[in-house]
């Protein structure tokens, strides 16, 4: 399955957020997004998902404008998680549960098959102990785990989402993006991922996409992945941006003599 954006112009209040953007998400793994705030993150992965139209160029699933689909025939394909997905009043379980909707007719109960898929889904990212639990008493960690495994349930085979890391602690986000990393290795699938933290794209990601100013650089990883990055980040986040000799990002600042701001 190859999800293909062509050429895709998008202008948000006047301005334009992304310009004659081209991206093709087929092979396994994860791509990962960066981008400053207001980049055009959040607008790449919604038109991708077909939830925004662009002004110009074409979304397409295996060659078919993602328009000519209905919604249940996209979601079937591929997967939108947004920042902060809408749960309601519901379980753990009733919330991954919804992972079968696309598949099942209009009013339809999923049955046993679904109910296992399930079971099966909340075990593979541990949180099959938090099944009768709300959705809104878990943690974020969990909640994010709770996510994946709805989206585990549907089975597209293409992911989008959108800062599934933010808010949680430096362990939590390294485990989330294990499981990740698990899941689409074994099931041949691939991803889109925005994320702040560039040493995620580092760790993670099979591939870099930088958005600035309306434009997408992609970035495979190779040997000399981490330098090459570091140099495409630069030139949108400034020299301050480094990385180590060990391989790191950190973020080089120099504490002036001539305030206090940093005194105590």
């Amino acid at each position: 399955m190859e999800l293909r954006g062509e050429h895709l112009t998008v202008s948000l209040s006047g301005r334009k957020v992304l310009d004659d953007v081209t991206i093709s998400l087929s092979r396994p793994g994860i791509t990962a997004l960066l981008g400053l705030n207001g980049a055009g993150k959040t607008t790449l992965l919604r038109t991708l998902a077909g939830l925004l139209k662009p002004e110009s160029g074409s979304v397409y699933l295996d060659g078919t404008a993602i328009e000519q689909l209905s919604p249940r025939q996209r979601a079937r394909q591929v997967g939108y998680l947004p920042q902060s997905p809408a749960h309601g009043a519901m379980t753990v379980e009733e919330y991954v549960l919804l992972g079968a909707a696309p598949w099942l007719s209009w009013g339809a109960v999923p049955g046993a098959k679904w109910e296992a898929r399930t079971q099966r889904a909340m075990e593979r990212l541990g949180i099959n102990g938090l099944a009768h639990r709300s959705m809104a008493a878990i943690s974020g960690g969990e909640s994010r785990r709770a996510a994946l495994a709805q989206a585990l349930v549907a089975g597209p085979p293409v992911l989008l989402l959108d800062e599934p890391a933010a808010g949680l602690d430096l362990p939590r986000q390294h485990e989330f993006f294990d499981l990740l990393a698990q899941l689409l290795a074994r099931e041949g699938h691939s991803a889109l991922v925005s994320v702040h933290d560039p040493n995620l794209a580092l760790s993670y990601g099979d591939r870099a996409a930088v958005l600035a100013e309306g434009k997408l650089t992609i970035l495979e990883r190779g040997a000399d992945f981490g330098p090459k990055l570091a140099g495409l980040l630069a030139t949108i986040y400034g020299p301050e941006l480094r990385l180590s000799p060990t391989g790191h990002f950190y973020w080089n600042t120099k504490r002036s003599e001539d305030t206090d701001v940093y005194r105590t």
